[in-house]
């Protein structure tokens, strides 16, 4: 262990987990190592193997009892980071196993709002397999528009999603005004130029 994981908190099992070491895991969890126990920043075993994409190492876990939906102090979840780092397996297995995509960070971005942000686009597609529709805090659509994003946009209302929906962050695109009210938005006015077929778009800046 180096100096900054011993400041980190970090303990065997976390250490284990970040490198896939199955058989260590297993044999610390058996001789009751917490399997939720947090680092200082509140990470726990299951966030550090899902950061890492250790599925193995993310099975074993939440089979032994780890809290799928056990937040960090920056308010991340397994699931979060998984989706942040691509991993779609362990994203797959998390949604799969009452990982909760709705919990937002403390900065109110989602699984959903972070994968599409990094352009991780198989995961934003497992993701609305799954139904975040009407829960997160950033709308993923808003995401998109911030972006100039037309290709995720148009996968985001393949999937329903409320091209009218507002967002609730503060000082983001749209927060707290319409489509409509952000017509004079130079970021705006280029999305729409370049998505001249997304009729709901045009629709939403005349009206």
């Amino acid at each position: 262990m180096d100096e900054d994981e011993y400041e980190n908190g970090l303990n065997a099992l976390h250490l284990a987990a970040k490198e896939g070491h199955m058989g260590l895991v297993e044999e610390l969890l058996e001789r009751g190592a917490a399997v939720n126990s947090p680092t200082k920043k509140g990470n726990t075993a299951l966030h550090i193997a899902s950061l890492a994409g250790q599925s193995e190492v993310v099975q074993l876990l939440v089979k032994r009892g780890a809290d799928v939906n056990f937040q960090s102090q920056n308010g991340f979840t397994p699931l979060y980071m998984a989706a942040q780092e691509n991993h779609l397996e362990v994203v797959r297995y998390m949604l799969e196993n009452d990982g909760n995509q709705s919990i937002a960070t403390e900065d109110g971005f989602t699984p959903l709002a972070i994968a599409l942000q990094q352009g991780h686009n198989s995961v934003v597609s497992l993701l609305l397999e799954h139904d975040t529709k009407g829960k997160v805090r950033l709308p993923a659509l808003h995401i998109a528009a911030r972006k100039d994003d037309t290709k995720s946009a148009a996968l985001l209302l393949q999937n329903d999603h409320n091209a009218d929906v507002q967002s609730k962050v503060r000082g983001g695109a749209g927060s707290g005004v319409g489509w409509s009210q952000q017509r004079e938005g130079r970021g705006w006015e280029k999305w729409w130029r370049r998505s001249p077929k997304m009729g709901w778009m045009r629709q939403g800046v005349e009206q």
